[in-house]
């Protein structure tokens, strides 16, 4: 088969049905469905399994396991799954109808090493699609999109092809909860040579005030972490683009956290970030690259950093 989608879910019984229905409901159909639950304890696995009963026409395999995290359900899914190519979705998450299609069509018409999508937290952009346009691109404009545009792209928007991730050995870390899927992603980008992108978003994103992402803890600064060792997957794979991970990745992850701390009202883990490394030399580089509102944010940080706290704690901007 061409495609092999990987779904990990965890108590996501409100939203996984109508995410099994954007992959039943795909216009693609050489393409079978992998679902990892994470040991759920809501009812979603019972709701998984009838979905399964009513649509046993559709290649599925199901995995159960004790709940590890997304990491390991990720990984389960992957050995599991025998695709040519590999998508990744949340259980929670959807996909527009065309999204595998595209994507498969795209990366075989240009004989690229992927391609890849915007991705959307607005449903109702899914409905204003009505043509696609589509650019291949040199690896380099990959990687810099990728790091200074990156909030318009999602690891799960990538379609990822199996040669590559066998013969590479890429997996999902284990010890990481956050930044796991950038991780993941800029190690298949390494050994790259170009890649299609699609300007319209085919990958919907859900954001629910109870969801993960929007529950702070401290060890959201494994982002820093997981930018950190991208770069020295790059350094040890002699690609030059650590230099640019190295000088704007890693500051930037850093910046992003204490703006999501401060967002949050969370002063204390925003000092401790504040106080564990000195960035101020590094920061200065993201004045070169990165969007402007990238760069006020850096200039006032550099000022004061107690003035950023308040100002984005204040006016309430995600970055």
């Amino acid at each position: 088969m061409k495609v092999s989608v990987v779904i990990p879910f965890f108590n996501c019984k409100k939203y996984i049905i109508e995410c099994l229905y954007s992959v039943k409901n795909q216009s693609f159909s050489d393409f079978e469905i992998v679902l990892v639950n994470d040991g759920s304890t809501d009812g979603t696995d019972a709701i998984v399994s009838e979905w399964m009963r009513i649509n046993e026409g559709i290649r599925i395999t199901y995995i159960d396991q004790y709940n590890q995290g997304v990491s390991s359900a990720r990984n389960a899914g992957l050995e599991c799954s025998q695709g040519e190519y590999v998508f990744f979705l949340d259980g929670d998450d959807l996909i527009h109808e065309d999204t595998l299609n595209y994507l498969v069509n795209t990366i075989e018409s240009f004989n690229s090493d992927t391609s890849f999508c915007r991705y959307t937290n607005n449903i109702m952009d899914f409905s204003l699609i009505h043509k696609t346009s589509e650019k291949i691109l040199g690896i380099d404009e990959v990687y810099k999109r990728f790091l200074y545009n990156n909030s318009d792209f999602t690891f799960a928007a990538f379609l990822y092809k199996r040669t590559y991730l066998d013969k590479f050995h890429i997996k999902f870390s284990l010890d990481l909860k956050y930044g796991e899927d950038e991780e993941f992603t800029w190690k298949y980008l390494c050994h790259c040579n170009n890649a299609v992108y699609c300007n319209k978003p085919l990958y919907y994103y859900r954001q629910y005030q109870q969801s993960s992402s929007k529950r702070i803890s401290y060890s959201r600064v494994q982002v820093i972490d997981s930018m950190k060792r991208a770069c020295n997957y790059y350094c040890r794979s002699h690609n030059a683009f650590y230099v640019q991970l190295e000088r704007y990745g890693i500051p930037r992850a850093k910046l992003a956290i204490l703006n999501q701390f401060a967002h949050g009202g969370e002063l204390e883990m925003y000092n401790r970030l504040k106080s564990d490394v000195n960035y101020k030399c590094n920061m200065v580089n993201l004045l070169l690259h990165f969007p402007s509102y990238v760069k006020i944010a850096t200039i006032v940080y550099l000022f004061s950093p107690s003035l950023f706290y308040i100002i984005i704690n204040r006016l309430k901007n995600v970055m």
